[in-house]
């Protein structure tokens, strides 16, 4: 099985103990919630667009910079950057993202919006 879940419940100790049960995960992780503090140094100089990661046997760490810092904790892909199918408006550059962030945008999609439009209600 592969979940996608958001960071409220990610941790990379959740992560292994679901690989062990032979369930697979991916989805956004906190800083607090074990993130490597040598994964931490290493994201505080990238620019937007790159990256940094850090793997522990199948548990892969990465942190991404886009407007800001995304956290990424995964057991289903690797480090890997793919592209976006859209270009940059100022460079005119084929815009790219981890693999990770793509399919955890494309799984969880339908989740936020909905969370978006409870939260909107007025009951």
């Amino acid at each position: 099985h592969h979940i996608y879940q958001d960071n409220y419940y990610n941790s990379v100790s959740t992560s292994e103990i679901l690989l062990k049960n032979k369930t697979r995960v991916c989805g956004t992780i906190r800083e607090n919630h074990g993130l490597p503090n040598q994964l931490k140094l290493k994201s505080k100089n990238l620019q937007r667009g790159e990256m940094t990661f850090l793997q522990k046997g199948e548990v892969i760490l990465l942190i991404w910079k886009d407007k800001r810092l995304v956290c990424m904790v995964a057991t289903i892909h690797d480090a890997s950057i793919a592209p976006t199918g859209k270009e940059d408006r100022r460079t005119g550059h084929q815009n790219t993202k981890p693999t990770c962030t793509l399919e955890y945008n494309e799984y969880v999609k339908g989740v936020n919006r909905s969370d978006q439009y409870l939260a909107n209600l007025k009951i």
